[in-house]
């Protein structure tokens, strides 16, 4: 039976202490550092870094995943961010940000970024950009998704059709 001994207000990072008092660092998927954790580290997580003590037994590691999620959702609230106002500068802001969480080794983070901004409407639109956000995550999926992401065939009748949408009604 599993301890929640404390845990980041996001619910990502957390201290539990196994049936032995044995104290753990969960870190988020991808990031490296979890593992074994001794008192005094334990500790600085609440004063240093802002980990709410909870102190909690849980009968299975399923429902202190559950308490977890629940305590983050009241901690954290969501964002809401309008994808129709994004712009393309907004875009290359956040393409840099993940290329450094690539750099810094947290390219779970930077996947789930480039799969958001697929769904942007100036990544759509725009060649380049929509490029650039499947080249990242060709890199960080090793090609796996580059099948889902490739362009259909253009269709030699859309510029005709484009043209008389374009023109206005005759009355």
């Amino acid at each position: 039976m599993p301890t929640l001994v404390s845990m980041a207000r996001s619910g990502e990072t957390l201290v539990t202490r196994d049936p032995a008092h044995g104290l753990w660092l969960h870190l988020p998927p991808g990031a490296r550092g979890s593992g074994p954790l001794d008192e005094a580290a334990a500790a600085r997580a609440v004063v240093d870094h802002g980990f709410v003590p909870i102190e909690r037994e849980f009968a299975s590691w399923a429902e202190l995943d559950d308490f977890r999620q629940a305590r983050a959702a009241e901690a954290v609230p969501d964002v809401v961010v309008d994808r129709d106002t994004l712009t393309a500068d907004d875009i290359a802001g956040m393409l840099r940000v993940a290329r450094r969480w690539i750099a810094r080794e947290e390219g779970h983070r930077a996947r789930r970024l480039a799969f958001e901004l697929l769904r942007v409407p100036v990544v759509r639109v725009d060649p380049d950009l929509l490029d650039q956000v499947v080249s990242m995550l060709q890199e960080l999926t090793g090609g796996a998704v580059a099948p889902l992401l490739q362009r259909p065939p253009s269709d030699p009748l859309t510029p005709e059709a484009v043209k008389r949408l374009q023109q206005p009604a005759a009355a």
